[in-house]
């Protein structure tokens, strides 16, 4: 058998073992997820902005349901089976060019916390959105790119956010001077902006009453807030604490309904789940790919194809993006810069390794990645017996030992074969 084949059968296993796990934490409707259901049952006037641009995935999953006769429920999960199997399949497609890989490195890889949270958020885009982005990589790989340009003009009918990897096309190729493919990723970005934004006045105004350009620019700001353990506080929002703070926006400022924005408390729990969640979600794969770009970044960056520097740079960037989110899903929308750019680099660089240091450092990255996948996850998330401060203490512990354990091993590996 092939090693796309064999590595198909163990994705095919993980995505089965992730499916049954998942049924146990069914995810009901939240509010986001609500004006999802709206659009699926095809009422985007009611919808919300910036929800109503968001398009493309409810109506697939109406689409599924006339064909299948589902009801709209069934549908959305049962459609988020289908992608959570195309995209680690797709995934090991791309885990069958890398030398070192074996049955036991794509368990490992995908069988995450990370990977089921998603399955568990059906109602969400998540995976519709990676089964998009990897076809992609995909096609750009073989320089396809006609449809990997298609591709992501769709996607901006899920999520505008998407738009950042064609801005990130557009600038790689401009500097490896292929400006056929600059002038075609600038030609998609505005074409899929406008029509976006087009498509989204169909619904109604947010709670802000702000525009979905100005909406989008506020964003990243209220959340890097939480990242620093400000819980913020307006007049068109939820009033659930007595703001410490209140300052009043000057006549000029025009924000929509916003007349003022308060500061209610400092929430030490914000910033300690981002970096717990940014320290674990890749496992220690950020740490080696810092290990592997240190020296050597600018020689990666110019030598290596279009796709993989655009898979870095635009997975490095949604991973900080996420972090500044705290959660989970979010920082996991970095995947494309640490199992698909990260693995090829470190492929390139470990083939000038013995193979028993190989063998010895990947028989190492199992134990420690697994383990710290896992471990502290299950501590934060199920040791409700003990206080949130404490668990937290006690899964920091565990990631601080289990990094400590990993740049010990590395570092005695490679002084121990002498490689640079």
């Amino acid at each position: 058998m092939s090693k796309f084949s064999i590595f198909s059968i163990t994705s095919f296993f993980v995505a089965i073992c992730i499916v049954v796990i998942g049924n146990y934490y069914f995810i009901s409707s939240s509010v986001d997820a609500d004006w999802y259901i709206k659009i699926a049952q095809g009422d985007i006037n009611g919808v919300l902005q910036p929800f109503s641009g968001r398009l493309l995935h409810p109506l697939t999953v109406r689409l599924f349901s006339f064909l299948s006769d589902f009801d709209i429920n069934v549908s959305f999960w049962a459609l988020n089976v289908f992608l959570l199997f195309g995209f680690v399949i797709m995934l090991s497609l791309f885990f069958s060019e890398i030398s070192f890989m074996n049955i036991a490195l794509v368990f490992t890889l995908l069988f995450s916390p990370v990977l089921l949270n998603y399955f568990r958020y059906f109602y969400f885009a998540d995976l519709f959105m990676f089964f998009f982005v990897i076809l992609f990589f995909y096609f750009l790989k073989k320089n396809n790119f006609v449809f990997s340009l298609l591709l992501l003009f769709l996607l901006l009918f899920t999520r505008p956010r998407e738009a950042f990897i064609l801005g990130i096309v557009l600038v790689i190729s401009s500097y490896k001077s292929d400006f056929k493919l600059s002038v075609a990723a600038l030609l998609t970005t505005i074409t899929g902006f406008f029509t976006d934004y087009q498509i989204s006045l169909l619904g109604e105004a947010n709670v802000n009453h702000l525009s979905g350009f100005v909406y989008y620019i506020l964003s990243p700001i209220y959340w890097f807030g939480r990242f620093l353990g400000i819980d913020w506080l307006t007049n068109t929002t939820v009033q659930y604490c007595q703001p410490h703070f209140v300052y009043s926006l000057p006549g000029w400022i025009k924000l929509g309904s916003i007349k003022w924005v308060g500061i209610c408390q400092f929430n030490i729990f914000h910033p300690l789940s981002v970096l717990f969640n940014s320290f674990i979600i890749f496992g220690i794969i950020p740490l080696m790919l810092f290990f592997f770009l240190y020296k050597n970044w600018r020689y990666i960056f110019e030598k290596n194809q279009i796709w993989i520097s655009t898979a870095l740079v635009y997975g490095i960037i949604m991973f900080f993006l996420g972090s500044w989110l705290g959660a989970l899903r979010t920082v996991g929308y970095g995947w494309p810069a640490f199992l698909l750019a990260a693995l090829f680099i470190f492929d390139w660089r470990l083939r000038a390794w013995p193979d028993s240091a190989k063998a010895k450092l990947t028989k190492a990255f199992i134990f420690i990645q697994i383990t710290l996948l896992w471990l502290p996850y299950l501590i934060v998330e199920n040791f409700s017996f003990i206080s949130n401060t404490f668990k937290y203490l006690l899964a920091y512990l565990m990631v601080f030992l289990l990094y400590f354990l990993f740049i010990k091993m590395y570092t005695i590996t490679t002084k121990k074969y002498n490689i640079v």
